[in-house]
């Protein structure tokens, strides 16, 4: 009896400290709502031979949660096609390691249209890398070093990634590594400190480090980085990508 009464007036006791309507459930932890940080649109113009022959721009957005996204659209002529590109890309803030990427491609002829995408999942040290063409979907998963680049050949944006992890102040030769996801396959190269250049940039002489990046299969590539980080002028093989647009909010 006694043990019954203790339980009865312990149990009375908790429901009162009971508010009403606390049966409703409740999440234990609320999730705090992401908050957009800062925003930077840029582009680039395309010219090969001094004759313009495409663009690329990109949004890209910082989050609160330690998240950068950028958002891609590139177009540009080429052997009597127009080849066109979406791209997304996701990567950490603070290491710049990428999470995931989707790149959604056009090549249009005259005769005939070709649709491709191409998605990377990353997981440590593990890729899935996906494919999509005529109805046609594959996956493979692949063993990746921790933090590889991706990089969407014949595009500028992806030389963030690269120049994140390169160590500006000395002129040594520098290894990198980074995964193509058409090839599925883990490309190198070389970046160096090549020296410093003043050139015109948004209609304003501006001093920038020149650097100079070989890549194994894709040769090589010049690369010019102003004071704020940024890559104002791009070489890549025939092509120079030009910063003709940059706005931050």
């Amino acid at each position: 009896m006694f043990a019954t009464g203790c339980r009865s007036a312990v149990l009375l006791g908790v429901l009162g400290l009971i508010a009403p309507g606390a049966g409703a459930e409740t999440p234990m932890h609320q999730k705090k709502p992401v908050q957009l940080l800062s925003t930077v649109n840029a582009k680039y113009r395309m010219v090969q031979q001094d004759e313009e022959m495409g663009t690329e721009s990109f949004e890209r957005r910082t989050y609160d949660d330690n998240t950068v996204i950028y958002d891609v659209v590139g177009s540009a002529r080429m052997a009597g096609a127009t080849y066109s590109y979406r791209s997304k890309l996701v990567v950490d803030e603070e290491s710049y390691f990428p999470r995931s990427f989707r790149s959604d491609k056009t090549i249009a002829q005259p005769t005939d249209t070709m649709q491709i995408a191409f998605t990377v999942d990353l997981f440590s040290n593990v890729a899935v890398v996906g494919s999509e063409m005529r109805g046609r979907a594959d996956a493979r998963r692949v063993v990746v070093p921790a933090g590889l680049p991706i990089v969407e050949v014949g595009a500028a944006y992806c030389w963030y990634q690269i120049l994140f992890w390169t160590d500006r102040t000395t002129r040594d030769r520098q290894r990198f590594q980074w995964l193509d996801p058409q090839r599925i396959a883990v490309e190198n190269g070389e970046i160096f400190r090549s020296g410093e250049e003043t050139i015109v940039v948004l209609g304003k002489k501006t001093p920038v480090v020149v650097f100079k990046a070989e890549r194994e299969r894709l040769g090589a590539a010049v690369l010019y980085v102003d004071a704020a980080g940024r890559l104002v002028r791009c070489e890549q093989n025939v092509t120079v990508f030009e910063l003709v647009e940059w706005t931050e909010k």
